[in-house]
Formats: C-alpha cells, sequence, structure tokens
C-alpha cells in the first residue's frame, strides 16, 4: 500500500517496484484487513461494516432488535455473580472479534475492554452483555473514522488529576 499527496512520486515508486519485482496494481484501496476505506477529496472515512455484519451473522443476530447503548449504565459485572458458561470458546472468541472492531468503533471500547477482564471465567452475564454490545453494532453499523484533509494536527491531552 502506498500513501502520498504526490500522484507522481507514487508512480515513480510504483514503476521501481515493478521493474525490480513482480507486482500488480490493485488500484484504489477500498478493503483492506477488515477495513472498508473510502475516500474523497475532504477526507478518508476507515469502518468496519462488513466485519460488524460478518460478526452478527456468524453470532445468529442478524435480525435482532438494535440496543441503543453497548452496555447498560448501572450494568454490575462480577467475577461471581451467575452460572460459568458451558462453552468458554465462544466468548472468547467473541470477545477478541469485537477487542479488532474497536479499532475503529471507540464507542464500544470502554464495554469490550470491561467484558475482556472476564475473559478466563466468563459468566452468563457476562455473554449477555456481550450480546448487547453486538445488538448495539447492529443499530450503527456504519460509523466510523473520518480523517479530514484540510484539517490542523494538534495535539490535545486530558488529564484526570483524582
Amino acid at each position: 500500500m502506498l500513501v502520498d499527496n504526490n500522484l507522481l512520486e507514487i508512480q515513480r515508486v510504483k514503476t521501481h517496484l515493478h521493474n525490480s519485482f513482480s507486482i500488480k496494481d490493485l488500484g484504489t484501496l477500498c478493503y483492506f484487513l477488515g477495513f472498508e476505506i473510502s475516500s474523497s477529496p475532504s477526507g478518508i472515512v476507515l469502518n468496519q461494516r462488513k466485519y460488524c455484519l460478518d460478526l452478527l451473522s456468524d453470532s445468529g443476530l442478524l435480525a435482532c432488535k438494535p440496543a441503543s447503548s453497548p452496555m447498560e449504565p448501572s450494568c454490575p459485572l462480577s467475577k461471581s455473580e451467575g452460572s460459568l458458561l458451558l462453552n468458554p470458546g465462544e466468548y472468547r472468541k467473541l470477545i477478541g472479534h469485537l477487542l479488532y472492531l474497536t479499532h475503529t468503533r471507540l464507542d464500544i471500547s470502554f464495554a469490550v475492554h470491561k467484558l475482556n477482564q472476564f475473559i478466563s471465567n466468563p459468566r452468563e452475564p457476562h455473554m449477555a452483555t456481550t450480546f448487547r454490545v453486538l445488538r448495539y453494532l447492529k443499530g450503527c453499523l456504519g460509523l466510523g473514522l473520518f480523517f479530514s484533509s484540510n484539517n490542523q494536527i494538534v495535539i490535545k491531552a486530558f488529564s484526570d488529576s483524582d
């Protein structure tokens, strides 16, 4: 993948690579490692819509009703409440997929990382909350990250003194 503002420079590098190796130009990047990339003069959008749809389909939740938030605000998850899952591998697999999804979906980061704390001994409430995260994703599949092409880079920081 080559990225540059100068198209002439990209063409020069591609020509050099083609002369040295057997390469194929696949054109403009649209889909890469589960990321959908859309570019326009105003900027670039990264999302994982297809990845979300595949995850919902694999989980059997493609036709589910969407949830309004990834996690209940007063959802007390603990290591001891609820019965242990009979198949913890399914929970671990879902959490792994959701962790990968947090690259473009910052809105689910807190819930997924909270659920990841229980990956060694998952229980029924943990799986129910995981399904709620999936139901939330159903309601907002196309969300992602937008990188503006005419934006000044400004570093901002936040510190909670507590």
